[in-house]
C-alpha cells in the first residue's frame, strides 16, 4: 500500500486497536450467526452429493440434459419415472413394498406337471422324458392332445404369450463380459446341459425345500444386481492347500453360519452359505448333516452346468409369468400337452435354471479361481473363498386397496371426466368391462358405471413389506462392538476357515459418514499442537489463542460467503479438510507477521540505542566507535522498558511491519487463494467447491491478520507482554531457557544454515536439481499419476474389513466382475436431435435442470426421414465402432411407416391411392400428409401408453400395435404435451441408440474409444446432415465415470500450470526482480513434482482427493520460495555497500587493476552472501516454523480412520519437506551462485511510476 496510506492506517490501528479488533470480531460474529440461522443446512448424509463434472462440453452435463429431457416428455404425460434397482445406494433402509411371492413356483406337485417333458400321449406315471437334442419347430406347434380343446382359452393365453415374449424362431441377444449371445429359442433348449432323460428325480431339484429361502434367492426381493439389504460374511481356508468344498470345512461353515446368526441376534431369518446349499441340493434342511456323497452330488451339478454358465446363457432373464397364468386359469384335469412344453418356459423347471439358483452359487458363493479351475478337472479344483449370507429384512404380508396404488390395472379417472368423454361411448360400442356391465344403463347410470369401472372401489391385492431388522447406526454399533479392530476381527477363525471380509447391508457409506465427525474433532489436537509450538516459539499463549480464534472466525465468515453470497446449496464433507489446512498454513503469516514485528523492533531500538550513544558521545567528545555488533542488539530489547515505546514508536514499526511482512503475507495468501481458486477449472463439484471454500478461507484469514490480528499486537505490546511473561515463566526461566532458545535459534538461522548453503552451494544445487529431473521423470513418465481405475471410493483404507469387501472380495467372485462390466462394458451409445447439449442450470445445484434448448427437427420432412434411414444403415456399417444396428433398423422402419399409412384412421379421406405414392406427390403436400398421419398416430400410441385409449373409442387391437412399435428403445421419440387446441402432438426429441463394441473398461481404452466415435460423428454430420439436423451430438450412461477421470485428469493438470503461472506473475509483480521469480518456480516445480512422484510411487491414482492434492501443491508451497526471495531482495544496502568496499579495498591492496573480472566477479559474490544470509537471518526461522506447524497439521491428520484425512496428512507433511529442503537448499544455493546482484533484473517501478505520471500531466 502507498506510504501515506500505510501510515494513516499503522495510526488507526495504534491508537484505535481495541475498536479494530472488537469492530472485527462482531461483524465476523454476526455473518457467522446469519449463515447458520438464516440459511438452510447443508445436508451431510450423503458423500455423493456434488459427485459429477458438470460445465460446458462435459459428458455429465450432456447426461443431465438427457434427464431433463425424459422428465419433459414422462411429466406431460404423468408417466412414472424410471425406477432403479430395488435397493439404492441408501434404500436399503427403507420400507420396501413388493409383489406377492409367487407359492406355486415352489410347489413340487403342481411344477412337475408344468416340466416333465413326456413323451407324447404318455401315461402319467412314466417318467421318460423328451430327448432335448431332438427337438424341432414341429414339436412345438403340435397341439394334438387327447383332451386338447382346440377353443380352449390355454391356446390363446400361450399363443398370445408366445407371440409377445419368446417364440422359438426368435433370437435371443444378450451381451455377457466380452461375449454377444445371439441364439434361437429352439437352439437354446435343444443344448441345455442334460443329466439323465430316464428319471425325473435326477434331473429337478427339490423345490419345495428353497420356499424358505424366497426372499435371498429371488432378485426381485434382494435387488436387481446386488444384495444392499442383507448382511455378508466372506470366509477363507485357514491353509493355503485346503479346499472349502470339504466335508470338514463345510461343517465349520455351518457352524459359523449360526454363530454369526447368534451374535446379531438373527436367529429367526433365514441365511444361505455354501453348506446350506449343498444340504438343500441334497434334500436335506441341515446343514451339519451333509455327507461326503452329497458333496459329490453337489459338485457334479455344477460341473454339468458350468459350460452354460461359462457360455454367458445362464445369465438370459426367464420369467415364471406364463406358468403362473397358466396355473391360475386351469385345473389340472385340463392341462395339456402345449402346455407343458412352452417353448423357453421348460428350461425354469431345469436344475442349472431353477430360479438361477445354480448361477447364483457359482456367481458369489464359489471365487472364480475355481471355476477356471473346474473347467480344467472336477476333481482337483479347490474353493478358496465363499460368503456367508444373512437376510436382514423382516416380511410382513398385507392387504392394501387399489385405489392407494392408482388402480394399478386401470387407470383413475373422476366421474366428471368420465362422464365427459367415455362411458356413453363404451356402452355402445360394447367394450365395457364385465365386472362393470351391471351398472351400466339402462339398468344403472353413467356415473356409477365410471366409479366401477376407473375406480376400482373396494378392490385389494396382497403386497409384501420388507422392513429392515437394523437400521444404519445400529449396524454400525454391531460392527464396533464384535468385529471392529484387528484384535477382535482375527478372533473369527479356527483350523478350517477364518472371516477376511465383511458387508453389513452396504453401510460402509454410513460408516464413513459418521467418522468424519469424529475425525474432524482430530482438528483439536491440530490446534493444540500448533498452540504448543506457539507457546513455545513466540511464548505466548495470547498468540496462539488468537491463531485459532483467527482459524475459526475466517472458517465461519467463509460459510458465510459461500452460501449467502455464492449460493452453493451442497457442502461436501471434504470441505472439513479446510479446518486443517488452514491450521497449518494460517500461522504461517502470524510467525511471519510477529516475527517482521521483532524485527522492526529491534531495529528501532537499535536507532533509539545509536541515537542515545551519538547525544551521550557528543556531549562527552567520545567518538563513537563501532561496538554496537548485530549480537550485541539482541539484548537492547531487555534494556528499555515497554515504556518506551510510545505511540509514534508503534506506529513506526507497524508501518514497516506491514510494509516488509504484509508484502510476503500477501503474496503468500494471494498464490495460495488463486491455487485454490483454479479448481474451478476441473469442472468436478467436489474438487470446485472445495476449492472455492478453503481459497476463500485463506484470503479471510489474510485479511483478519493485517486487521485483527495487527490490532492485537498492539494490544500485546501494551498490556500483555510483560503480564504473560510474568505469567508463563519465572525470571529464572526467562535469563536461561529463553535465551538458550533465543541464542540456539540464532545460532542455527544465522550461523549454521548460512555456512552449510554459501560453503556447499555446488553440491547443493547438483544434488536438488538431479532429484528435481527424477521427480519430473516420475510425473510425467514412470510410475506417473494414473486416471482411477474404478469409480468406487476407498473411505477406510485397504485393510478395513469392509475396504476388503469391497476392492478384496468383488474382484474375486464372477457375480461382481460381471455386473460391473455389464455396467462399462458394450456401451449404448444414444445420437440426440432436436435438443442442444446446453446445460444452463446452476454448477452446483444437481436438482437444478436449467433450461432445454430445443431445436427444429422436422420429423414429419422425407429428407429428415430418410437421413434418419441412412444414418441407421450407415452405424450398421461401423463395426469398428459398433455392435448389430439390426434391432435399430427394424424399430426405426416400425416408425417409417407411420409416416406413409395410419392404421387407425381411413387413408380414404387424404384422396391417395396406389398409383400415386407419397414419393411422387409435391413436397409440400407430402410433407403434410406426413406430419398428418406421424402426429395423429403417436397421439393415439400415446394415449395406448397412458391408458386414454378408451376415451376415443381405440380399438385394444390398435394399441397392442402400436405399442409394439412404439415401445422401442434404439429408435425413442419424444413428444410434447398435447396441444390444448386440437389434441395434437409435436415430437421435440430424437433418440437413436445403438451398442458400442467396447468391451474394455479401463480409462485409456475409454479415452481412444470415444475420440473414434467423436471423429466419425462430427465430420459425418457436417457432411451430409440436412441443416437443421447439424446440432446433433451423442453420449452415453456409460460415458459418465470416464467423463469424471477425463475432466480430472485434464482439470486437475490445467489447474497445476495456471496456478505455477500465476505464482510466477505474482513473484514476478512483488519481488520486482525476474530471476527471482524464474528460480522461485523451477525451485515450486521441482519440489511439487518430487511430491508429487512420492505418491505415484505409493501406487496413489488421480482421484477426487488426489487431485485437491496437486491442485493445492502450488499454493502451499510458494510460500517459503517467497519469504526467502523477499528477503534476498530487501537485504540491507548499507551493509552491502560495506562488505562490497572491503573486498575492493583487499582486492586492491595486492592487484592494481580495477576494472578486472575477477574483482566484479569477488564482489557480486560477497554481495548473493550477504544477501542471503539476510534471507535467512530475516525470515529463516519464521519459515521452518511455518513449515514446521503445517507438517505437525498433517501429522494429526494422519491417524484419522478416514482414508481422505489421512491422504491429506501424508500429502501436507510430504509437500512441507519437499518444499521447506527445496526453498532453503536448493533456492537459497542457486541465488548464492547466479543471483542478481544491485538492481539488475530488477523493474524500476519508481521510474514507470514517475513517467506514468508526467503522461498524465502533459495530457
Amino acid at each position: 500500500m502507498p506510504f501515506s496510506l500505510n501510515i494513516f492506517y499503522s495510526r488507526l490501528l495504534v491508537r484505535h486497536h481495541w475498536l479494530v479488533l472488537n469492530f472485527i470480531v462482531f461483524c465476523c460474529v454476526s455473518l457467522i450467526t446469519i449463515a447458520f440461522v438464516f440459511t438452510k443446512l447443508p445436508d451431510l448424509s450423503d458423500p455423493r452429493i456434488g459427485w459429477g463434472a458438470r460445465g460446458k462440453g462435459t459428458i455429465f452435463s450432456q447426461l443431465m440434459v438427457l434427464r431433463h429431457a425424459a422428465e419433459r416428455f414422462r411429466h406431460a404425460y404423468d408417466l412414472p419415472l424410471d425406477e432403479n434397482e430395488l435397493f439404492g445406494m441408501f434404500e436399503q433402509f427403507f420400507n420396501v413394498t413388493v409383489d406377492v411371492l409367487d407359492e406355486n413356483t415352489y410347489r413340487s406337485d403342481v411344477l412337475k406337471k408344468y416340466d416333465i417333458w413326456k413323451k407324447k400321449k404318455s401315461k402319467e406315471d412314466n417318467n421318460e422324458l423328451v430327448d432335448y437334442h431332438d427337438l424341432n419347430k414341429e414339436f412345438y406347434d403340435n397341439a394334438e392332445d387327447e383332451d386338447y380343446d382346440e377353443n380352449s382359452e390355454a391356446k390363446s393365453l400361450y399363443q398370445w404369450n408366445r407371440d409377445r415374449h419368446f417364440d422359438v424362431e426368435n433370437l435371443i441377444t444378450k451381451y455377457v463380459d466380452n461375449k454377444m449371445i445371439n441364439i434361437t429359442i429352439l437352439d437354446f433348449v435343444k443344448n441345455l446341459p442334460q443329466f439323465n432323460k430316464t428319471s425325473y428325480k435326477s434331473t429337478r431339484l427339490p423345490f419345495d425345500l428353497f420356499r424358505p429361502y424366497a426372499y435371498l434367492l429371488e432378485a426381485k426381493y434382494r435387488g436387481q444386481t446386488g444384495r444392499d439389504g442383507m448382511i455378508e460374511f466372506y470366509i477363507e481356508r485357514s491353509n493355503i492347500n485346503d479346499d472349502l468344498l470339504s466335508l470338514d470345512h463345510l461343517r465349520s461353515i455351518c457352524q459359523w453360519e449360526k454363530q454369526f446368526k447368534d451374535i446379531l441376534t438373527l436367529n429367526h431369518v433365514q441365511s444361505l452359505s455354501l453348506a446350506t446349499f449343498v444340504a438343500l441340493y441334497s434334500s436335506k434342511n441341515d446343514c451339519q448333516l451333509i455327507t461326503s456323497n452329497d458333496i459329490e452330488r453337489f459338485r457334479s451339478i455344477l460341473h454339468t452346468c458350468l459350460p452354460y454358465y461359462i457360455n454367458g446363457y445362464m445369465d438370459i432373464p426367464l420369467s415364471d409369468e406364463f406358468v403362473t397364468l397358466v396355473g391360475m386359469k386351469h385345473q389340472s384335469k385340463d392341462w395339456t400337452y402345449q402346455e407343458q412344453v412352452k417353448a423357453i418356459y421348460t428350461t425354469l423347471r431345469h436344475t442349472c435354471f431353477y430360479k438361477n439358483i445354480t448361477r447364483f452359487i457359482l456367481d458369489h458363493f464359489v471365487d472364480k479361481n475355481f471355476i477356471y479351475d473346474f473347467q480344467q478337472s472336477k476333481i482337483n479344483s479347490k474353493v478358496s473363498k465363499s460368503m456367508i449370507y444373512i437376510s436382514n429384512y423382516k416380511i410382513i404380508q398385507y392387504n392394501r386397496t387399489r385405489d392407494q396404488t392408482m388402480c394399478l390395472k386401470r387407470q383413475p379417472y373422476s366421474i366428471k371426466y368420465c362422464q365427459q368423454r367415455g362411458c356413453m361411448n363404451d356402452y355402445q360400442d360394447k367394450m365395457i368391462s364385465k365386472l362393470c356391465v351391471d351398472q351400466a344403463p339402462p339398468l344403472g347410470n353413467c356415473e356409477k358405471y365410471c366409479q366401477c369401472k376407473y375406480q376400482c372401489i373396494n378392490e385389494t391385492e396382497q403386497v409384501i413389506l420388507l422392513t429392515p431388522i437394523f437400521k444404519e447406526q445400529e449396524l454400525i454399533n454391531l460392527y464396533r462392538k464384535y468385529f471392529a479392530g484387528k484384535q477382535l476381527f482375527s478372533t473369527y477363525k479356527n483350523q478350517f476357515i477364518k472371516l477376511i471380509a465383511l458387508n453389513f447391508a452396504y453401510v460402509r457409506e454410513k460408516a464413513a459418514m459418521v467418522q468424519v465427525y469424529k475425525d474432524t474433532f482430530l482438528s483439536v489436537i491440530a490446534a493444540g499442537l500448533i498452540i504448543i509450538i506457539t507457546i513455545v516459539y513466540l511464548r505466548s499463549i495470547t498468540i496462539a489463542f488468537m491463531i485459532v480464534l483467527g482459524t475459526t472466525l475466517s472458517l465461519g465468515v467463509s460459510y458465510f460467503i459461500y452460501r449467502v453470497i455464492y449460493g452453493i446449496p451442497i457442502f461436501p464433507t471434504l470441505n472439513f479438510l479446510s479446518i486443517f489446512i488452514l491450521i497449518g498454513i494460517g500461522c504461517d503469516d502470524i510467525f511471519v507477521f510477529f516475527d517482521t514485528w521483532d524485527h522492526e523492533k529491534k531495529e528501532w531500538l537499535r536507532k533509539y540505542h545509536d541515537k542515545q550513544q551519538q547525544q551521550i558521545d557528543f556531549e562527552t567528545n567520545i567518538p563513537l566507535n563501532d561496538l554496537n555488533t548485530r549480537e550485541e542488539i539482541q539484548t537492547t530489547k531487555d534494556e528499555f522498558s515497554n515504556d518506551s515505546l510510545d505511540e509514534e514508536a508503534l506506529i513506526e514499526i507497524m508501518s514497516k511491519t506491514l510494509k516488509h511482512g504484509g508484502k510476503s503475507m500477501f503474496v503468500t495468501s494471494f498464490t495460495t487463494t488463486a491455487a485454490f481458486f483454479t479448481n474451478m477449472l476441473t469442472n468436478i463439484s467436489f474438487i470446485q467447491v472445495f476449492g472455492v471454500y478453503t481459497g476463500t478461507s485463506i484470503l479471510l484469514y489474510f485479511l483478519i491478520t493485517i486487521t485483527a490480528i495487527a490490532a492485537f499486537a498492539v494490544i500485546y505490546e501494551k498490556h500483555i507482554r510483560n503480564i504473560s511473561s510474568c505469567v508463563c515463566f519465572t525470571k529464572t526461566m526467562k535469563t536461561s531457557f529463553i535465551k538458550f532458545c533465543q541464542r540456539f535459534r540464532d545460532y542455527i538461522f544465522n550461523y549454521l544454515m548460512p555456512l552449510i548453503i554459501i560453503k556447499l552451494r555446488y553440491f547443493l544445487v547438483l544434488f536438488f536439481f538431479c532429484l528435481g529431473i527424477l521427480g519430473l521423470i516420475g510425473v510425467f513418465y514412470y510410475p506417473k499419476f494414473e486416471a482411477p481405475s474404478t469409480y468406487k471410493v476407498n473411505f477406510f483404507g485397504k485393510n478395513h474389513p469392509m475396504e476388503i469387501y469391497e476392492f478384496g472380495m468383488k474382484p474375486q467372485f464372477n457375480g461382481y466382475i460381471k455386473e460391473y462390466n455389464r455396467f462399462f462394458a458394450y456401451p449404448e451409445i444414444s445420437f440426440v436431435f432436436g435438443i442442444r447439449d446446453i446445460d444452463d442450470g446452476y454448477i452446483f445445484d444437481m436438482n437444478d435442470r436449467g433450461h432445454l434448448h430445443l431445436m427444429p427437427i422436422d420429423l414429419h420432412r422425407l429428407v429428415t426421414l430418410d437421413f434418419f434411414k441412412q444414418f441407421i444403415q450407415d452405424l450398421g456399417k461401423r463395426n469398428d465402432l459398433f455392435l448389430s444396428n439390426y434391432d435399430l433398423e427394424r424399430d426405426f422402419n416400425a416408425f417409417y411407416q407411420l409416416s406413409k399409412q395410419n392404421s387407425f384412421i381411413d387413408e380414404v379421406k387424404y384422396n391417395l391411392s396406389k398409383t400415386n405414392p407419397l414419393e411422387m406427390m409435391n413436397e409440400t403436400i407430402r410433407d403434410a400428409i406426413i406430419e398428418n398421419n406421424q402426429r395423429s398416430a403417436l397421439k393415439e400410441a400415446m394415449q395406448c401408453i397412458t391408458g386414454t385409449a378408451g376415451e376415443n373409442n381405440i380399438p385394444i387391437e390398435f394399441c397392442q400395435e402400436q405399442l409394439k412399435k412404439q415401445r422401442s428403445y434404439s429408435w425413442t421419440v419424444l413428444l410434447d404435451k398435447p396441444s390444448s387446441i386440437d389434441g395434437s402432438v409435436r415430437p421435440f426429441a430424437i433418440f437413436i441408440t445403438i451398442r458400442g463394441n467396447l468391451n474394455s473398461t479401463n480409462y485409456k481404452s475409454y479415452d481412444a474409444y470415444y475420440r473414434k466415435i467423436k471423429d466419425f460423428f462430427d465430420p459425418y454430420i457436417k457432411k451430409y446432415a440436412p441443416l437443421h439436423l447439424k446440432h446433433g451430438w451423442f453420449s452415453s450412461p456409460t460415458f459418465a465415470f470416464y467423463g469424471i477421470q477425463r475432466e480430472t485428469v485434464v482439470g486437475s493438470y490445467s489447474s497445476l500450470v495456471v496456478s505455477l503461472g500465476i505464482a510466477l506473475l505474482v513473484l514476478f509483480l512483488t519481488s520486482g526482480n525476474l530471476f527471482i521469480a524464474i528460480y522461485a518456480l523451477i525451485t515450486m516445480t521441482f519440489s511439487i513434482n518430487v511430491a508429487i512422484a512420492i505418491f505415484a510411487t505409493l501406487k496413489w491414482e488421480l482421484g477426487i482427493v488426489e487431485a485437491i492434492i496437486l491442485i493445492m501443491s502450488v499454493g502451499l508451497s510458494v510460500d517459503f520460495v517467497v519469504h526467502f526471495g523477499v528477503g534476498y531482495i530487501h537485504a540491507d544496502p548499507n551493509r552491502i555497500d560495506r562488505e562490497r568496499k572491503k573486498v575492493r579495498n583487499r582486492y586492491l591492496s595486492t592487484t592494481p587493476d580495477s576494472t578486472s573480472f575477477r574483482l566484479l566477479w569477488k564482489e557480486h559474490e560477497v554481495e548473493r552472501e550477504i544477501r542471503v544470509r539476510e534471507s535467512i537471518s530475516r525470515v529463516g526461522s519464521a519459515v521452518f516454523m511455518a513449515a514446521f506447524t503445517t507438517f505437525a497439521a498433517g501429522f494429526s491428520m494422519i491417524h484419522a480412520s478416514l482414508t481422505a484425512y489421512r491422504e491429506m496428512g501424508q500429502f501436507l507433511m510430504t509437500i512441507m519437506l519437499t518444499s521447506w529442503f527445496f526453498a532453503m537448499f536448493f533456492f537459497l544455493p542457486l541465488c548464492a551462485i547466479l543471483g542478481p546482484v544491485g538492481a539488475y533484473g530488477s523493474i524500476p517501478f519508481t521510474r514507470i511510476a514517475l513517467r506514468f505520471k508526467r503522461c498524465i500531466h502533459r495530457n
